[in-house]
């Protein structure tokens, strides 16, 4: 058995995450967090219920995006020093661990780009092409389907 290219998934993974983040287009994110935050402070958001219900929920959609994004990057970030460590230390135990946290940050960015190729971002060029050349796209076609195959048979019941 050939031994785990650790790196090399954490290049990968990150090449991924940079594509996710670009069809996010994480600037725009962060400016209309901004924007969101200065309208929901206003004194006189709740005059229009139906207002603030829609600026609350924009915001709490898109903080929960940044944080989600932002959580994942650093863990993807930590991943290399986590193995440097469990290396020099020769821990087999560490080296396990980490091991671990690469397999949850791999699941949690397969889920991230199945929820972003969801919203119909996937249909910009840079995430499409990364997907395809990186094998996300049978990846998530897999996803798909099976999400499809759930829908079709929820609506049947």
């Amino acid at each position: 058995m050939a031994a785990r290219e650790y790196l090399q998934e954490v290049k990968a993974l990150d090449s991924t995450l940079v594509s996710i983040e670009k069809v996010l287009d994480l600037p725009k994110l962060q400016a209309d967090a901004v924007s969101l935050e200065a309208e929901a402070s206003a004194p006189d958001l709740w005059n229009d219920p139906e207002k603030a219900q829609v600026v609350t929920s924009k915001l709490s959609r898109v903080q929960s995006t940044l944080n989600r994004i932002t959580t994942i990057r650093r863990r993807l970030e930590d991943i290399p020093l986590l193995l440097e460590l469990a290396e020099e230390d020769k821990d087999q135990k560490a080296l396990a661990e980490a091991g671990q946290e690469l397999d949850d940050v791999t699941r949690a960015i397969g889920e991230l780009e199945v929820q972003t190729l969801l919203s119909g971002a996937f249909l910009t060029g840079a995430f499409f092409a990364n997907a395809f050349l990186t094998g996300a796209l049978w990846r998530t076609t897999r996803d798909l389907a099976a999400v499809a195959a759930t829908a079709a048979v929820a609506a049947l019941l």
